[in-house]
């Protein structure tokens, strides 16, 4: 499509609309997408705008045409492979071979399987996630959440679960050089969670942290106490 046709009709690469307005059924989401082969545009579903046009499709399920079901088996289920990966060593696309395994009558893996959620962690989570808001965030008792899939902590944790950790055991161990230990906690010095200066930061063992905390939540209490009878009298 020339760059005018496309002004004329209003689209743009990445334009997205309800199904309805562009005279499809339904009412989900669509993306203006081209082709990744042949560069032709068209409206897709926008959770897979980088799928192949119909021509192009039937000409990449040819090299799968005299794979058995027992590869694919073996693919599968035995060496645990995704269809990304069954699709990079056949030399096909992921549509593709997700349309084959259907041919064949290959069940899919169960919302809860360890392999699907590991895959669905790589390859829809971090940057490549649409809420992606730069790798930073907060939990809802005020910590800084920092993105780092590579840390040993978020390695171990179960397949599925977030790949973010909280700042300041980031700043701690990176500073330090070392991992923070197991039932450690990192603490703020000036009780501000946001201020993640290696200077405000101290490890210490969770027990002794609670009791850090409590003596500083009596010390907040009595203030307040001691602020309520200056006010009174």
């Amino acid at each position: 499509m020339s760059d005018a046709t496309r002004v004329e009709a209003g689209r743009f690469l990445g334009d997205r609309r309800r199904r309805c307005d562009v005279g499809l059924l339904g009412k989900n989401y669509v993306i203006w997408a081209a082709c990744p082969t042949c560069r032709f545009e068209r409206w897709v579903c926008y959770q897979t705008p980088d799928i192949l046009c119909k021509t192009c499709a039937r000409e990449a399920r040819a090299p799968l045409a005299h794979v058995t079901q027992e590869q694919f088996e073996q693919l599968y289920h035995t060496e645990h492979l995704t269809q990304r990966q069954i699709a990079d060593r056949l030399g096909a696309d992921q549509a593709s071979v997700a349309w084959r395994m259907k041919q064949l009558g290959i069940k899919g893996r169960e919302h809860s399987d360890p392999v699907r959620l590991e895959s669905l962690r790589n390859h829809f989570s971090g940057p490549k996630s649409r809420q992606w808001k730069g790798g930073r965030s907060k939990t809802g008792q005020g910590y800084t959440l920092v993105y780092a899939p590579d840390h040993p902590r978020v390695k171990a944790r179960k397949p599925g679960s977030n790949a973010y950790m909280r700042e300041h055991i980031l700043v701690w161990e990176q500073a330090t050089g070392q991992l923070l230990p197991d039932d450690w906690e990192v603490h703020h010095l000036n009780g501000i969670k946001t201020d993640n200066r290696i200077e405000n930061l101290e490890a210490m063992p969770g027990h002794e942290h609670r009791r850090v905390i409590a003596s500083f939540q009596k010390r907040i209490r009595d203030l307040e106490t001691e602020i309520r009878r200056l006010k009174d009298e």
